[in-house]
């Protein structure tokens, strides 16, 4: 059932850097999947991937509710973040999605994204550590909204942003993950006016079956990320992402 095998490529993707949009063009392009209630399906899942994000991160979020009297610097940084991927989603999202939606065009992202990953693991080294401010929030969004190009990675971009700043890579993690709230809100919240007024017929069992599968691999795959990059590098999905660009160029 290709909402089944969506869901958990959705899940996974979101959070590992290798590009969800990316992986899902991919994959709906090779097997020529057309399924019924698509745009649903895709609001759900971003739904899905958010509310993982909720889920998982609930202490930070209510530590930072109790906070915001003492101290909102977080709420700063969140808010200031965002504001790159939200005013260019709005503006160029369209056309860069009409523009870069194919197989072969990700597969050059991920090449792309690839070398903005060894470029941060590089300069992350000769850099001393540093502590999250709302410039710096602000330029890790501006790495985050690399993501409107299918195949960058929003994880992954947001993620290297933050160690070109100097975070260590926990809190760069952390800090990305949670940055994606936001976005991942809003664009669930923008598909979703596109459903007004459609006449989509939808198939509520199977997208339901989708995002629930989106919903439990993605808090997984958070947990992956967070304790794999504590002590390990980017370069894994380095490789990973520069062999799938290359199968996906041969295979044209």
């Amino acid at each position: 059932m290709l909402e089944i095998l969506l869901g958990l490529v959705q899940g996974i993707t979101e959070f590992v850097p290798v590009s969800s949009s990316g992986h899902l063009i991919v994959v709906r392009e090779w097997l020529g999947g057309e399924m019924v209630g698509s745009l649903t399906f895709d609001v759900m899942l971003h739904v899905a991937t958010a509310l993982a994000v909720i889920v998982y991160f609930r202490n930070d979020l209510l530590m930072l509710i109790r906070t915001l009297q003492s101290d909102r610097r977080l709420l700063y940084a969140l808010i200031v973040g965002s504001i790159p991927a939200a005013m260019l989603g709005l503006l160029f999202e369209d056309m860069l999605t009409a523009l870069f939606r194919s197989a072969d065009a990700v597969a050059w992202a991920l090449i792309a994204g690839s070398i903005v990953f060894v470029i941060a693991e590089y300069g992350s080294r000769r850099l001393r550590p540093k502590e999250l401010t709302t410039r710096g929030a602000f330029v890790i969004g501006l790495f985050q909204s690399l993501a409107l190009i299918p195949g960058f990675s929003r994880s992954g971009s947001a993620i290297s942003g933050g160690l070109l700043l100097g975070l260590d890579r926990e809190q760069a993690t952390r800090f990305a993950f949670i940055l994606s709230l936001p976005v991942l809100l809003g664009a669930g919240a923008l598909k979703s006016m596109d459903l007004f007024g459609g006449n989509e017929v939808i198939d509520m069992g199977g997208v339901a079956l989708g995002a629930l599968i989106a919903f439990g691999v993605g808090l997984a795959a958070i947990h992956f990320m967070i304790s794999y990059l504590k002590n390990h590098t980017l370069y894994v999905f380095v490789w990973y992402r520069v062999v799938l660009a290359l199968l996906i160029l041969l295979a044209l």
